[in-house]
């Protein structure tokens, strides 16, 4: 697998939906839950593999403040 990309996301709500809803190539943007203080969300960005497979994009994720604008 390309250094490009981390782990496949496993069987789970997130996982199913991603599999189900991507064609290959396209890419899709998933924001967390809020860390526990409150004062931090990430958005991760995921691409569908030809493998059929969905894997987050390494060096893609971004820290937002909790009003979704970028820190």
């Amino acid at each position: 697998m390309s250094e490009l990309f981390g782990k496949p996301l496993g069987s789970g709500a997130l996982g199913d939906l991603l599999r189900r809803e991507l064609e290959i190539g396209e890419q899709a943007s998933v924001l967390t839950p809020p860390h526990k203080l409150g004062t931090e969300i990430d958005a991760i960005l995921y691409q569908k593999l030809p493998d059929g497979r969905v894997y987050p994009v390494l060096g893609q994720k971004v820290h937002l403040n909790p009003d979704l604008t970028e820190k």
